[in-house]
């Protein structure tokens, strides 16, 4: 039988199972710190369902089509991957009285296996009888509710900051045109996530008002490159969007109506430099359940090198730490909150048998997402790239292969944005 050192294994007692107790169980998760929490439920059938729910307690987004989950085995092995990237120290389980035998075993090898605590929080006055016996022949420390919350207290009294505000994460806006895109998100976002988004509208508007006060007589080319000016900062899609709406309320009032196609704008990536090297930029591409994605985009966005050079790279590029890549000869330090990306493709990689000399990304089958251990080609890293870009909303290196715009028009145009020229501004005469 699977031992379990008595240390790492506790069994919480919880007589009442309330509300209150659940939320404050909720609140142990906290990934910065190596907690997470699973929650477990009577329509688990399968080990699958472990797996997804441990996924779940990472923080993936389990609904995103472009991951592939695959078969069960693929399931845990990156469950147990990302539980390691991620340096989990204590999995906590709500409501394991739900667990069937042979998923108590299977939890607590693999939490022995990542070297993490195991605690296991069960409905109820009492063990069954099964529960009692697989425990005592483990060893195992037993809390009631009451004492387990004094042992946390502190870490229950922290509050995790809300995810969608996440410095460097911009809210998600509506795909709503100019006319009424900023009354439609004054509707449905929160007023925190508003005053984003104003402050973004704003700027476009604003500064475009002032472009257009400064010039006697617009021109395609001068659209152009001030669209271009805006926008060159802007951190994500979201951003850009609100504030090309901004600037189109301004271009409207000076008798120029500026298009922009949605769909050509989010594909398009390689606009002028932006910061998304954040941790709100890495909570995004850690929330994907493959490794291949978050971590493509994290060496696009760090290195700022070709789709080309990505694919050259090797497992031996990636340290074991995940803090230093090496693309083509030349050494990049890797910002904490991205280094797990890195170790979960190093360490997928190496379950699959791959030496250090072999390649770091290769394609994969369409039918069980299995990798076939062939070097990933340069355009299968576009594809890649463009559908984190697709998913997330932030604007990735090397998502298009179009090369970078040598005017301002032809950047203008190759992101889908025209501008007609539709009335002469008025002046108004001086009075008297």
């Amino acid at each position: 039988m699977l031992e379990v050192s008595p240390s790492r294994l506790r069994v919480v007692l919880d007589r009442s199972d309330s509300r209150s107790h659940h939320e404050s169980l909720l609140r142990f998760g906290d990934l910065r710190e190596g907690r997470i929490v699973v929650r477990a439920a009577p329509s688990y059938h399968s080990s699958e369902d472990i797996a997804r729910a441990i996924l779940e307690g990472l923080g993936k987004d389990l609904e995103r089509r472009a991951d592939g989950l695959g078969a069960s085995t693929q399931l845990w092995r990156r469950a147990i991957v990302w539980l390691a990237a991620e340096r989990i120290r204590e999995i906590l389980v709500i409501r394991a009285q739900w667990l069937r035998e042979r998923d108590v075993v299977r939890l607590s090898g693999i939490a022995a296996q990542v070297d993490a605590d195991l605690t296991l929080v069960v409905a109820g006055s009492a063990l069954q009888a099964w529960q009692e016996e697989l425990f005592a022949a483990w060893g195992f420390e037993r809390l009631t509710f009451a004492s387990w919350k004094r042992r946390h207290r502190a870490r229950l009294a922290e509050q995790a900051p809300d995810r969608a505000l996440t410095a460097g994460v911009f809210p998600e806006v509506p795909e709503h045109d100019f006319t009424l895109f900023r009354a439609t998100c004054r509707e449905l976002l929160s007023q925190s996530g508003f005053a984003c988004v104003d402050r973004a509208w704003r700027l476009g508007r604003d500064s475009t008002h002032a472009f257009a006060a400064s010039h006697c007589e617009l021109t395609q080319d001068a659209i152009a490159e001030h669209l271009r000016t805006i926008l060159r900062d802007a951190g994500s899609l979201s951003e850009v969007v609100c504030r090309l709406r901004g600037a189109q309320v301004a271009f409207f009032h000076s008798g120029w109506l500026v298009r922009v196609s949605d769909e050509r704008l989010a594909v398009v990536s390689e606009c002028e430099p932006y910061d998304l090297v954040s941790e709100g930029t890495a909570g995004l591409l850690r929330s994907f359940v493959s490794a291949r994605f978050g971590a493509a985009a994290a060496l696009a966005l760090i290195t700022r090198r070709e789709p080309g050079a990505l694919v050259q790279m090797e497992v031996g590029d990636v340290t074991p730490d995940g803090r230093v890549v090496c693309v083509e000869g030349e050494q990049y330090e890797v910002p904490p909150a991205f280094a797990p990306l890195l170790i979960a493709a190093r360490l997928l990689r190496r379950a699959a048998g791959s030496q250090e000399d072999e390649p770091l990304f290769v394609s994969q089958r369409k039918s069980d997402s299995e990798e076939t251990g062939v070097r990933m080609t340069a355009y299968g890293m576009r594809r890649t790239l463009r559908t984190v870009m697709r998913e997330t909303g932030l604007l990735v290196p090397g998502a298009s292969s179009t090369k970078r715009d040598s005017t301002s028009l032809r950047w203008q145009m190759h992101r889908g944005i025209s501008a007609r020229h539709y009335a002469r501004k008025t002046r108004q005469a001086p009075a008297g």
